[in-house]
């Protein structure tokens, strides 16, 4: 895994920086469109080769370029809810329940599910129309802008 090693540094991304980029929705897909270039497989099959399978994308990533311990997406979520309990509250419960329903569909699937059209999927295109999910937060304008720092407090809670 040497050569893939150097592939993701030649990314010209530091640790901090990779997490930085990983943890925007927008900089995320751009860095995963980037990464056919420089590797030739993706992201789920280095993970699945490496044994990483229910590892975050971007621990993978950290694991193999820079050594860090390897983190599960479970793993990542817990230390997200223990640390991460004010940023919760301060939705509202029906709003806060959207949230802890994209966190669940991250645990189980991936960065993904932080995406901006989580809500016109199952379950929680089920739960509600994404009009309807958006007046939770208070308008379309705050569920994504919910959803930008949900993510990014999911990347630095490691």
């Amino acid at each position: 895994m040497t050569w893939t090693k150097k592939q993701i540094l030649d990314l010209g991304l530091d640790a901090q920086d990779l997490r930085r980029q990983w943890a925007n929705a927008v900089s995320r897909r751009v860095l995963v469109d980037a990464l056919p270039a420089h590797l030739p497989f993706t992201l789920e099959e280095l993970a699945q080769r490496l044994g990483y399978a229910d590892a975050d994308p971007l621990d993978a990533l950290l694991r193999l370029a820079y050594g860090t311990p390897l983190r599960t997406r479970s793993d990542r979520l817990a230390q997200f809810t223990r640390s991460q309990q004010a940023f919760l509250n301060r939705f509202a419960p029906e709003a806060r329940r959207i949230l802890e329903m994209i966190l669940d569909k991250y645990a189980e699937h991936g960065p993904g599910d932080l995406d901006h059209q989580v809500s016109s999927v199952p379950p929680l295109s089920e739960e509600a129309s994404v009009v309807e999910i958006a007046s939770r937060f208070g308008g379309s304008a705050a569920m994504p802008s919910a959803l930008d720092e949900l993510s990014r407090r999911l990347y630095e809670a490691s």
